[in-house]
């Protein structure tokens, strides 16, 4: 798992050799929403290093070694725009593989109050699942992602 502000060669080379993946922690489609969830103004350089991952790959059919990740947070960065945006910058980087969850504390908290998680999160999975394959990226469900479908029978 990386940030993927700060590019680094060992992982290219690990990347090419197919001995190691990295998951780029993106969490936004846009600058703005980088910014706010990232606490750093890096969205460009980000995206650059992504790309520069994703070119390393040798298999151009199944890219499964370089893959950017989306943390939903309820309230902030749960917005579809977003979300596309997010989806096809994977596809313009040349990213093949997605990951998807919901943040962990959110969760959590549902939890302790015995409460379902809401409907809409229920919707977003459900889309951001069908926008994956219509896009032919392939999407790993993390954790409270792949509960949520599951608990609302959908995976």
């Amino acid at each position: 798992n990386s940030s993927g502000i700060k590019y680094s060669k060992a992982i290219e080379q690990g990347i090419k050799e197919q001995k190691l993946s990295v998951c780029l922690s993106a969490d936004a489609g846009t600058r703005e929403m980088f910014k706010r969830v990232k606490r750093v103004d890096k969205f460009d350089k980000f995206w650059e290093n992504a790309a520069k991952y994703a070119k390393a790959q040798k298999d151009a059919e199944d890219k499964i070694f370089t893959e950017t990740k989306y943390v939903l947070i309820p309230g902030v960065n749960t917005d579809k725009e977003e979300i596309d945006r997010w989806l096809d910058l994977n596809v313009k980087a040349g990213i093949k593989t997605v990951v998807c969850d919901i943040e962990n504390d959110f969760c959590r908290d549902l939890r302790a109050k015995n409460e379902k998680k809401p409907q809409y999160l229920a919707d977003l999975c459900v889309y951001i699942t069908e926008r994956a394959k219509e896009l032919e990226l392939n999407l790993n469900a993390y954790n409270n992602f792949r509960y949520l479908l599951s608990e609302y029978s959908i995976a």
